[in-house]
């Protein structure tokens, strides 16, 4: 998904002689939403390489109560056991074929801008271990572009300690969001947990509902 910028033209003596046009590279950037600034940046200069090849690098940076918040793309049960072994939390969007576990029934818990949520407790399982972990659905008011109804969302927030969190300083939970560069490759800006900026649900109502975890 997202939009990725196509070969550049010939103006390099080494193209000149080819008819294929050269790829720019790609990069990961790290978001910071409270402070709207990009803090970190991995570059690949393989046009063709994907994404997710650079999230050793990523992980070299995760730190102890981080929270790092990633499309589905970043869904993956290395890069999610990585962030668990480190003691920091994720919030990514959860990829179908993800190997997940339901413990318990889907329940309500309340409404957000944008649709109903509902959520139930699982796990991951990874080389024999497992990884427990809270799953969201938020149940759309208005259907994607590509016509999904619902967003399923994973995290390792700890429900119970949600308010304590909140009444401490903007500080104490650390939020990063792993974005593509529009300059250098893929995704338009955004960190609404992998939906095109076009659909319904908003970067603004996406922050609020990582805010609920």
């Amino acid at each position: 998904m997202g939009m990725v910028t196509g070969a550049t033209e010939h103006r390099l003596e080494v193209l000149l002689d080819t008819r294929a046009g050269a790829l720019p590279g790609k990069s990961l950037v790290v978001l910071e939403p409270a402070l709207g600034l990009a803090t970190d940046i991995f570059l690949c200069e393989d046009g063709h390489a994907q994404e997710r090849a650079l999230l050793p690098e990523v992980l070299d940076t995760v730190e102890a109560s981080d929270l790092w918040i990633g499309d589905r793309n970043f869904c993956t049960t290395e890069f999610i056991f990585n962030i668990e072994s480190k003691e920091a939390f994720f919030l990514v969007r959860q990829l179908h074929f993800l190997p997940w576990t339901a413990e318990t029934e889907m329940v309500g818990v309340g409404h957000t801008d944008g649709g109903e949520v509902f959520e139930q407790i699982g796990a991951i399982g990874y080389e024999g271990s497992s990884c427990r972990c809270r799953r969201v659905v938020v149940q759309l008011e208005h259907p994607t572009r590509d016509g999904e109804t619902e967003i399923a969302l994973l995290t390792n927030l700890p429900k119970k300690d949600r308010e304590k969190r909140r009444r401490k300083s903007p500080n104490h939970l650390m939020t990063h969001a792993i974005l593509m560069s529009p300059r250098l490759g893929c995704y338009p800006r955004k960190t609404n947990l992998g939906l095109h900026p076009t659909n319904e649900t908003t970067e603004r109502d996406s922050l609020a509902i990582a805010r609920q975890f």
